[in-house]
């Protein structure tokens, strides 16, 4: 009778060195360990599993005194012939820790920028050298376990971001785990996302969006009231420009033509004052005008004021050519009251010729402004103001009118204009008129 007996259990087709026959049992002595066969059942054992011996080479074998001698490359080795192999689970070490680079003996609380972990480990398996795997997961961060060669027995982790967490880690061998080593530690973030800090990042958000709105809100409160007051200030530009005095000198005028039966001269006359009125009341309602347009006024209103002089009168509108009066803009009658002030303080009380000069030019020193220079050949301020001591009161709300109109036009204003004066002299020291510059921004 024949009978095959395959050796599942350590015999991994390798070549046999001994049989050795024990009562009803066999012995087989081969590279990867001694197989023990049972006469009776033909079952088949491999006494020698579990015991690392897969490295040994093994040579002749006999059985004394209930024992198994054998001869390998490292010695001689015994074993009862009644030994039953074990599978014995393998055993996991935590070598070591490092934390930024730097070996710890144990993690705990740690900081946020203490976030670069790498964890070491080790394994002892009796019963296989070197041939087994781990696995991990790290709960709070992936619930998912990762297998990893037995060969890299080190875990790392980067930039970890803050949070409690705790790394489950297992070897395996033989189709055994060892049992799970678990290391808690915690990441706390920084202390500005702490609870406290976050109440107080809150607290401050609401009383920044507070103060925000409170601002806003004076800032319209006060764009709203240069607004009120720019509307009343061309109201009382309008009021110093249609003064009792202008409007009685013009009808004064009229009547005058008329009684001298002059009556193309007075119809003339009050077709430029009409005019006058239309175009003031017009422009009222603007905030700019253009320079074409306040040119023209200007001439108008120096023509009807021309009719109060009994001497000889002359006056000169220059735009220079690189001036376009069409496109830009200045704020309405903000040069009459300097052209009224030259000619009714500056003029009016010269003996001899009279000159007024009204000269539009760009700005030499100002490349982003314009210059409107109203100059006169008068008595100067001084004389004038020694003169008008008796209307000093109509003097000082016209000068006052302007100055308050351009103060709350330059609040409105990212370049401000400026009023300039320049009394004129002789050579020898006495008055030769008076120079005024208006200097306004092109960009309004």
């Amino acid at each position: 009778k024949l009978t095959l007996v395959k050796f599942h259990h350590c015999w991994h087709n390798n070549g046999y060195s001994e049989i050795i026959f024990h009562k009803d049992e066999l012995f087989v002595v081969h590279d990867d360990g001694i197989d023990k066969i049972s006469l009776n059942d033909y079952s088949v054992s491999c006494i020698t599993k579990g015991l690392a011996l897969s490295q040994i080479e093994m040579n002749d074998a006999i059985v004394l005194q209930g024992k198994l001698w054998v001869t390998t490359n490292i010695g001689l080795l015994s074993f009862p012939i009644t030994h039953t192999a074990v599978s014995l689970s393998p055993k996991l070490i935590l070598d070591a820790i490092y934390v930024n680079g730097e070996k710890v003996d144990e993690l705990d609380v740690l900081n946020y920028q203490q976030n670069n972990l790498s964890f070491h480990f080790d394994m002892i398996n009796y019963s296989n050298l070197g041939l087994h795997d781990f696995r991990y997961r790290l709960l709070g961060y992936d619930d998912n376990w990762q297998k990893q060669a037995g060969s890299v027995a080190t875990i790392q982790f980067i930039s970890l971001p803050a949070g409690e967490y705790t790394l489950e880690f297992q070897a395996m061998a033989n189709g055994k785990y060892s049992a799970v080593y678990v290391v808690h530690f915690t990441i706390n973030g920084p202390f500005w996302l702490s609870g406290w800090v976050i109440m107080l990042e809150i607290i401050f958000g609401i009383l920044l969006l507070w103060w925000v709105y409170r601002l806003a809100e004076k800032r319209t409160r006060a764009r709203q009231l240069i607004k009120e007051k720019l509307a009343l200030s061309q109201l009382t530009a309008l009021r110093s420009q249609m003064n009792p005095h202008f409007l009685f000198n013009v009808l004064n005028s009229v009547q005058g033509l008329i009684y001298a039966n002059k009556k193309t001269d007075a119809t003339e006359y009050l077709g430029k004052f009409s005019d006058l009125m239309r175009s003031t009341l017009e422009m009222s309602n603007k905030k700019v005008i253009s320079l074409a347009e306040e040119m023209e006024m200007l001439k108008v209103y120096i023509e009807l004021e021309s009719g109060r002089f009994e001497e000889g009168f002359e006056y000169e509108l220059l735009v220079e050519p690189n001036v376009n009066e069409q496109e830009i803009k200045i704020p309405t009658m903000i040069v009459q009251p300097f052209v009224e002030n030259a000619i009714k303080h500056g003029l009016m009380h010269k003996k001899g010729p009279k000159k007024l000069l009204v000269r539009c030019r760009r700005s030499s020193e100002h490349p982003e402004h314009i210059v409107l220079e109203i100059e006169d050949n008068g008595i100067g301020r001084h004389a004038a103001n020694e003169l008008n001591k008796s209307r000093l009161k109509h003097n000082s709300f016209a000068t006052k009118a302007i100055d308050s109109r351009i103060h709350l036009l330059n609040q409105s204003l990212t370049q401000h204009i400026k009023i300039e004066w320049e009394d004129k002299v002789s050579a020898a020291g006495q008055p030769k008129g008076t120079l005024v510059r208006i200097i306004i921004p092109l960009h309004l």
